[in-house]
């Protein structure tokens, strides 16, 4: 493992500062192991745009082998396996070893100029520190204990807005959808900011799995048949419901390439509705809008 600032090696017991982490700058996660000669090929490239791009993003390595739980968390079933988390979610993955000059497109598409100093340029709606430990909790697949901790943590502080806030979205995650509009309704309309708005429109995916089977039938589904575009767009909303709209832009566009008509147009529908709920800024909404544009053209 390099000694590099830029390079950190990703456990289970430090994970969930890493989703903290992606609060201020990308965090790209290398899952990879000894045995794997791909994975040889590709270290030295990543280790070599860490250093090149100087803290603009974290590069964390996760061991396979000695970290299990986690790979089995993010379904790893080929290595090296790249995911980029930015915010607290995955917004760019791609697998195999892939040339540097894509790595570096990939990268640039995310970074931006690289974090502020301290105490500077930070965003207006920044989100609290109890909810930031809960996200990390939840990515870990804790979510039980990350919807226990913002419920405790409210009902001490009922001012803490932007914990309630995750509280909601962490709800619909878990589908107790009454729970999340309850949090949701106990936001005074002062507080009711853009993230607010954003958890607001999850509702509309929380619908169409309404008497949907669970993700992982669905999963079967199209490995049984990758046309079935039910059971792609019903996946898509439960990739939005827990956290994961990079998977669900890419069912979505899939969906609007192969079977426009479907329900009245509902896929491209849908992605508007992505671009809602993550915003504008979000690299994803930028990429998928092109993506879009480009199909509907």
């Amino acid at each position: 493992m390099s000694d590099s600032p830029y390079i950190i090696e990703g456990t289970k017991e430090n994970f969930a500062d890493l989703v903290a982490k992606s609060q201020e700058l990308p965090v790209l996660v290398d899952f990879w192991a000894d045995w794997c000669g791909p994975c040889k090929q590709l270290t030295p490239v990543l280790e070599k745009l860490a250093a090149e791009y100087q803290g603009r993003f974290l590069l964390a390595k996760i061991n396979t082998e000695s970290e299990q739980e986690l790979a089995a968390h993010f379904q790893i079933r080929s290595i090296p396996s790249i995911k980029i988390i930015k915010g607290g979610a995955i917004v760019d993955e791609f697998m195999g070893v892939q040339p540097e000059a894509v790595i570096r497109e990939m990268l640039d598409r995310h970074c931006g100029d690289g974090p502020p100093p301290d105490g500077e340029g930070q965003p207006e709606e920044a989100v609290d520190e109890l909810s930031q430990m809960a996200m990390a909790q939840f990515a870990q697949g804790d979510t039980d204990g990350a919807i226990a901790n913002l419920t405790g943590a409210v009902a001490a502080d009922p001012a803490n807005h932007s914990a309630r806030i995750t509280l909601a979205q962490l709800q619909i995650a878990a589908g107790e959808f009454d729970d999340a509009q309850a949090s949701l309704d106990a936001i005074p309309e002062e507080a009711r900011d853009d993230r607010y708005n954003s958890i607001s429109g999850m509702f509309d995916f929380a619908r169409i799995i309404k008497d949907a089977p669970p993700p992982e039938e669905l999963e079967g589904k199209l490995a049984a048949d990758a046309g079935d575009t039910l059971a792609r767009y019903q996946l898509s909303a439960f990739q939005m419901l827990g956290n994961r709209p990079d998977d669900a832009c890419e069912n979505l566009l899939e969906i609007v390439r192969t079977d426009r008509k479907f329900e009245d147009d509902a896929a491209r529908n849908a992605l508007i509705k992505v671009f809602n709920v993550i915003g504008p800024d979000h690299p994803l909404t930028a990429e998928y809008r092109r993506k879009l544009a480009r199909l509907l053209n």
